[in-house]
């Protein structure tokens, strides 16, 4: 998947594809809400790991 809503070449940071592929390896799960002149909410959903 491929997420952006910049032109090519343009902007830096962890994109939304990045983040999403690292949620996925991790067997976890996102949300996301935008509206527009309100701004985007994201969920990210990880499964709980316990340590000994």
């Amino acid at each position: 998947m491929r997420f952006t809503t910049k032109e090519v070449g343009k902007g830096k940071g962890l994109s939304l594809a990045v983040t999403s592929g690292i949620i996925e390896q991790h067997q976890g799960d996102f949300h996301l809400k935008s509206m527009l002149g309100e701004g985007t909410v994201v969920h990210i959903f990880l499964p709980a790991m316990v340590v000994a």
